[in-house]
């Protein structure tokens, strides 16, 4: 028996039936079923093909403005709504504050979603790089901490170092933002597709930066996922 990551009570957890014949390591909770209520996920919900956001319509207006820009969707996927109490909390700890023990909440979660939904033999892992004031202040890469169990290649670095990070910059800035990345894997990335990883998706703007230099060396299909939207 453990206790919840995030209100600190004892975890009681439910033994299925299906586990019990199915020969797999039990997989232990991290936080209490309250705790987990309070996060709201996009199952079942309406959303942008693009960009995952809710939206009722087949595209947001967000990635629209991307398609006349000339990118290719993402098609972005996300487990959880950031606009949310909850999940802001969640980063302003784990992220902002760099409490890196909170990677235990989602990062067996998050990884199971991208086995399942990007398998490792189709997929190459390429995860969003943060920059050297980053890992110095924070300590480490926030994407690779929600992450457990893939192999992840590191085909991006930054490459220009802002004195503003990326979250403490406004819309209108990011939107602003010239590239920022440089590409640093294989000339030619034919065997398989790849699926950029972050952790939050906002205006998108990483996450196309990352795709302009990828998509130069690879001709199968490039998407994206995040833990929230």
């Amino acid at each position: 028996m453990n206790n919840c990551i995030l209100c600190h009570r004892k975890l009681f957890q439910k033994i299925e039936s299906q586990w019990l014949f199915s020969l797999k390591p039990l997989s232990k909770a991290t936080i209490c079923e309250e705790c987990e209520q309070t996060f709201v996920t996009f199952e079942n919900e309406e959303i942008c093909e693009g960009c995952g956001r809710l939206e009722k319509q087949k595209w947001c207006q967000d990635c629209l403005r991307w398609k006349e820009k000339g990118y290719l969707s993402l098609h972005n996927r996300a487990i959880f709504v950031y606009q949310n109490e909850a999940m802001k909390d969640y980063f302003q700890k784990y992220k902002f504050m760099g409490d890196y023990y909170m990677r235990n909440v989602w990062q067996a979660k998050f990884s199971q979603y991208i086995r399942k939904n990007y398998p490792p033999k189709k997929w190459r892992y390429i995860p969003i790089p943060v920059s050297q004031a980053t890992m110095q202040t924070r300590g480490f890469n926030q994407v690779e901490g929600l992450i457990k169990g893939l192999k992840l290649d590191h085909d991006l670095i930054v490459a220009q170092q802002s004195k503003q990070v990326q979250s403490q910059k406004n819309r209108k800035q990011r939107m602003e933002n010239h590239q920022i990345f440089e590409y640093v894997g294989p000339k030619i990335i034919n065997q398989k597709n790849i699926l950029l990883i972050d952790d939050i998706y906002t205006t998108g703007r990483t996450l196309y930066f990352a795709q302009e230099l990828v998509q130069k060396h690879t001709v199968k299909e490039i998407k994206s996922v995040t833990l929230a939207r």
